[in-house]
């Protein structure tokens, strides 16, 4: 169950945007798109292929489904009301053990066991985040009026 999870979690982080969006603006276009449009879907006992049609149509992404990801053409059944792409996305192909990945300008359905080909491991230097900070002591300054004297440690005269 644990690795079960952090597959999910890696397939999740891939397709989410969450890495590297800068390097592919198509990435992050599609990762808008998924996110921001609304869709309503009434599929009855529909395969796979068909409804991955009307999402790629709807959306104008490319959508792929590798091949060999699924035995046959599976006949699904999902009826939402204005959800997000992404999430009708998910609906349809988690049941199914599939996941969705971003490759080579297209959202590129596989199962899941081939995510592990998808996931890169990237180390961040967070020390300056969890390290306390040593404080210095540094010398003591009064601001005096011309003419007036300090009481304690550095004296700055302001002219007028």
């Amino acid at each position: 169950m644990k690795s079960l999870m952090a597959v999910l979690t890696a397939a999740l982080a891939a397709f989410s945007g969450v890495e590297a969006l800068g390097q592919d603006p198509g990435r992050a276009e599609a990762a808008h798109k998924l996110d921001s449009m609304k869709v309503s879907v009434d599929f009855q006992n529909v395969k796979l292929s068909e409804t991955l049609d009307y999402l790629r149509e709807v959306t104008g992404l490319n959508i792929v489904l590798k091949a060999g990801a699924v035995e046959g053409d599976p006949a699904l059944t999902l009826k939402v009301r204005e959800l997000t792409a992404r999430s009708v996305l998910k609906l349809l192909i988690a049941s199914r053990g599939l996941a969705a990945v971003w490759r080579e300008g297209a959202v590129l359905i596989v199962p899941q066991e081939d995510l592990g080909d998808s996931m890169s491991l990237k180390i961040y230097d967070t020390r300056a985040l969890v390290m306390k900070l040593q404080d210095f002591a540094g010398p003591v300054m009064e601001l005096v009026k011309p003419g007036g004297t300090a009481t304690m440690g550095v004296s700055i005269t302001l002219l007028n």
